[in-house]
């Protein structure tokens, strides 16, 4: 096989019918052993040091001359490969490269997530692999904010333009993902979405915040795809901001925010049947704006709030704030936790909060990332969080250790404001502003408390004493004679 038009420097065996090739012409290709067939072509930007197959056989790393890179082996493209990660020694910067030399040699660690390289000038690194390359990919339109069925079978997507995306999301077909439903309205703007307890209905808000400051609101059948319910939004005092089903189903509630923060914002519960309002909260009765909402059952919200910085649990009966939690900084998500009774927001300073829903203790700061975080998402079993912020790629957050345990790289700033778990809990979806949607696998192999519990109760061996033991230490019962 011709494969290159200098030096082969990497090579790696995949199995017997595909191999991957690295060069000094610049070029990582992936090749069929069997016919000679070039089956992708990735444009390196640089020489090729070398090849490593990661541990779990399903992306290389790119050896560069300081630079190393991760590319997905199923789709070695290009396109793909604006989510290789840049990895850097610490504190040297490309223009310092004469300093240590180029990478000249490096090591996989058969039992840990780390990587060594070896430098020219003599020195060693040595790197956490914790940069997570999608499942699948698929290119859409411009998306702000997504929802996923409870049983996993569709996506609910809002797009900058004002319209709703339903996509079909089907493993074992060619496409992965379908779109099934596209929906219109007069509003071009920028959506919220919501799927309600059995997935048969969406409540969908419309909002021109920055500009006209108009809002549309809707509930969609899920099953076809059309408005079966328009609610007048002139009711609310300003701009939309946030939507969410009651717990009870019957009702949506939609919190507003005034993008000047001269009216500060207003709550509304509405009746889907009739779309008239049922109650509406305004001014000293919730404290602050709402630029998101999370229920927690038929009269108790969690509202999280920009202007006076804090998260408010508020009684949709008494029409009384019960509980304000401070956030220190301006909050555009909140997160109920059932299982722990814990509340969680990300901040516009980067820190992730979580407290005691009933004390309001703070349970956990976790210094996540610089920068605005505008959504997030609790995993069903509430051991992780993902947040998206305007500061940089998607993180995973283990909660109970309050580390980051993945960045989902390849994401520009102020690009990803939709992210949102499986109901399985084993997998992220992100959508981005520029209409790519990714399913990302959680790497994270740490077992949680209760799993530790369960594998030492499934495995453990209890040693039964023979009746000289029994008698010998008057262990009880004592055998029969």
């Amino acid at each position: 096989i011709e494969a290159h038009n200098n030096a082969i420097t990497g090579l790696i065996l995949i199995d017997d019918h595909v191999a991957i090739t690295g060069s000094f012409d610049y070029t990582v290709k992936r090749w069929n052993l069997e016919t000679g067939e070039l089956l992708e072509t990735l444009t390196n930007g640089d020489s090729t040091a070398g090849l490593l197959l990661s541990p779990t056989r399903d992306s290389v790393y790119i050896l560069r001359s300081l630079i190393i890179r991760e590319s997905p082996i199923s789709d070695l493209s290009d396109e793909q490969d604006r989510f290789s990660r840049e990895w850097y020694p610490a504190d040297v910067q490309p223009e310092n490269v004469s300093e240590i030399g180029t990478i000249t040699t490096a090591a996989l660690a058969q039992d840990a997530p780390v990587m060594l390289t070896g430098y020219g000038s003599g020195m060693l690194a040595m790197w956490e692999l914790e940069t997570a390359l999608p499942v699948t990919s698929v290119q859409g339109s411009s998306y702000v904010e997504m929802a996923i069925h409870p049983d996993g079978t569709l996506m609910a997507l809002s797009t900058t333009f004002g319209t709703l995306e339903i996509w079909d999301i089907d493993p074992d077909s060619p496409t992965y993902l379908t779109v099934l439903h596209n929906v219109e309205n007069d509003l071009a703007a920028p959506g919220l979405v919501d799927y309600n307890a059995d997935g048969s209905q969406i409540v969908w808000g419309v909002a021109d915040y920055f500009d006209t400051e108009e809002s549309a609101l809707y509930v969609i059948d899920s099953d076809i795809g059309e408005i079966v319910q328009t609610f007048d939004t002139s009711h609310h005092i300003t701009t939309v901001r946030a939507v969410r089903f009651m717990a009870n189903q019957n009702q949506i509630v939609s919190g507003s925010q005034d993008a000047g923060f001269v009216n500060g914002g207003d709550l509304i519960i509405w009746n889907i049947e009739s779309g008239e309002p049922v109650r509406q909260f305004s001014g000293e009765a919730i404290l602050d704006d709402v630029t998101d909402i999370a229920v927690i059952d038929d009269s108790h919200l969690l509202l999280s709030g920009a202007y006076f910085e804090r998260v408010r649990l508020f009684n949709t009966v008494t029409g009384n704030v019960e509980q304000t939690f401070d956030a220190a900084h301006s909050s555009f998500g909140v997160q109920y936790l059932p299982q722990s009774r814990r509340v969680f927001t990300g901040t516009s300073n980067g820190i992730a909060i979580v407290w005691d829903v009933q004390t309001a203790e703070t349970h956990a700061r976790i210094e996540v990332q610089n920068g605005w975080m505008y959504d997030s998402d609790i995993s069903p079993d509430e051991r992780y969080a993902v947040v998206a912020s305007d500061a940089q790629s998607p993180a995973l957050i283990n909660l109970e250790t309050g580390t980051t345990v993945q960045i989902y790289a390849g994401y520009s700033a102020d690009n990803v404001w939709g992210v949102a778990f499986s109901p399985d809990g084993q997998s992220v979806w992100t959508a981005d502003m520029a209409g790519t949607i990714y399913q990302w696998a959680i790497e994270d192999k740490q077992l949680s408390a209760v799993e530790l519990i369960n594998w030492i109760t499934e495995n453990r061996y209890i040693h039964q004493p023979t009746c000289d033991v029994r008698k010998t230490y008057n262990i009880q019962p004592l055998c029969d004679e």
